[in-house]
């Protein structure tokens, strides 16, 4: 009887009705090698979920002196992609690999609004070999605390190096100082902090960011690392540690329980 209880508790930690979802999946496509002044860009744009994601905006953000036009694509149905053309004008004199970020905001059925974030290069007239390394690793946010994505920043060349680093992230997450400029020296290696937490995303869900890296040699040279940011609530911990205590409990019971058969049979 007390087995069947502790069991039937268990079970109802289990989420009775699947809700629907939007997931959005940008897809960014730029050319191998940009030799004009003016190019395009294509944006796949996907809705991998079961609800339609409604006033769905492409918002971009390139370095200093490229112009691109934001999107508006509307609504995407479920399963549904739509592509977009987005032509990107670059500055005289630029040569080498920019960083080309792609926020896709949308709303739900009740316009409450979520973002997602993809990153990709724009690599102008060449393409060499880069001499900055970076380091990271993906980061689970707690309920509302701040916490730290860590990123290493390792100089391989013979010469110091004047280095920005920035974080960018979905409107759900905060980032205190999304980006921070520094001198490398020759051989040497920068651990850099940039405090974040949950502003207004779901608990349970993943957001993915990117690092990116630049610095000048030259010509321009970028380095992107997408990181993935997880959030769990206070209250998603508590029902984890609940739902370990009432496992070990039914662990217990089925001892007592065998041991008392053995108990009768002697």
């Amino acid at each position: 009887m007390r087995l069947s209880i502790v069991i039937i508790a268990v079970f109802m930690l289990c989420p009775l009705v699947s809700a629907s979802f939007i997931g959005i999946q940008t897809q960014i496509i730029t050319p191998n090698l940009i030799e004009e002044s003016n190019s395009s860009i294509e944006i796949m744009t996907t809705n991998r979920g079961d609800e339609t994601a409604k006033n769905v905006f492409l918002e971009f953000t390139v370095p200093a002196g490229f112009l691109v036009d934001n999107r508006n694509i509307g609504s995407i149905m479920p399963e549904q992609s739509v592509n977009s053309t987005i032509q990107i004008s670059i500055p005289e004199g630029a040569a080498g690999s920019y960083p080309l970020i792609v926020k896709t905001n949308y709303a739900d059925s009740n316009e409450y609004g979520y973002s997602s974030l993809t990153s990709s290069y724009l690599n102008i007239k060449s393409v060499k070999s880069k001499k900055i390394l970076i380091k990271s690793e993906d980061i689970t946010l707690k309920g509302s605390d701040w916490d730290s994505i860590k990123v290493e920043v390792i100089n391989i060349d013979s010469k110091d190096q004047e280095v920005k680093v920035g974080v960018f992230v979905p409107d759900e997450i905060l980032v205190e100082e999304n980006t921070k400029i520094f001198k490398l020296p020759t051989k040497g290696t920068e651990l850099i902090e940039f405090k974040v937490k949950n502003l207004a995303g779901n608990p349970s869900s993943n957001y993915v960011g990117a690092i990116t890296v630049e610095y000048d040699d030259e010509e321009h040279f970028t380095i992107i690392k997408p990181i993935t940011i997880s959030l769990v609530s206070d209250s998603s911990i508590y029902l984890i540690a609940l739902a370990l205590l009432l496992v070990v409990l039914i662990v217990i019971s089925i001892y007592f329980q065998v041991y008392k058969k053995k108990k009768r049979k002697r």
